[in-house]
């Protein structure tokens, strides 16, 4: 019995590596938005970038959609939306190396309430390579969200070509915020505004000449936080 065990463990730990390899990169696996009543939809960017340099047909699967009580979910992926009804996605050709936007929308319908949604980016010729991300909308009547400091990630992809995206979580009013773009020389090259106080930030890249960049979060005079940013175009 115990020669039984050792060989089922022992073949599970010979199982090629590919079985186990992901194709796709997102980000961070869950997404939080914060909004009231004053827009009927609430939408959330997530980045998908394929990883390999093939490309792949993959569909993009709602797998779980807990709703408050009067809310709708709808995504889309690539050029092509769907509606509430739709379970699955249209197959799709995701370029290698290239980056994609699922995006994630949610009618409040007048409602208040907390609706996630879980979405899987899936190829359809190995069914074990997957991503799961699930996208958790809070309508409250304030808006406000519970973090307590403002906080920006690191970029997806990096090196990035056409553009970048980074999560952010704000405090306070969203419009005191803004994102600066400097190149190497400390010269501002790009300036962004938010329109919510947490979501996914796109930093438009393909104007930018390949090189090393840097981006920082400010408030008002004051900067929060610095990452890296690098442009390879390809």
């Amino acid at each position: 019995m115990k020669k039984s065990l050792l060989i089922i463990l022992f073949n599970c730990l010979a199982m090629p590596s590919s079985i186990l390899a992901q194709s796709f990169s997102i980000p961070q696996s869950s997404y939080s938005y914060w909004g009231d009543l004053t827009n009927g939809l609430a939408s959330v960017s997530v980045p998908v970038t394929n990883t390999t340099s093939t490309d792949i047909d993959v569909i993009v699967e709602r797998i779980q959609n807990n709703l408050s009580q009067h809310h709708s979910s709808l995504f889309c992926f690539g050029i092509q939306c769907y509606d509430t009804s739709a379970l699955s996605s249209a197959v799709i050709n995701f370029a290698g190396h290239s980056t994609e936007v699922l995006l994630a929308d949610l009618n409040k319908n007048g409602a208040l309430g907390t609706s996630c949604v879980t979405y899987r980016i899936k190829d359809v010729n190995n069914v074990a390579d997957y991503s799961d991300v699930e996208v958790c909308f809070n309508i409250t009547t304030t808006g406000i969200s519970t973090v307590q400091s403002a906080a920006i990630s690191s970029p997806q992809p990096n090196p990035a070509d056409r553009f970048a995206a980074v999560s952010y979580n704000l405090t306070g009013d969203y419009k005191d915020y803004k994102v600066y773009i400097y190149n190497i020389l400390g010269n501002p090259v790009k300036e962004l505004r938010f329109s919510e106080k947490s979501g996914i930030l796109l930093l438009p890249t393909s104007e930018l000449t390949s090189g090393v960049y840097f981006y920082s979060l400010a408030s008002g005079n004051k900067i929060v936080s610095t990452n890296k940013l690098i442009v390879a175009h390809k």
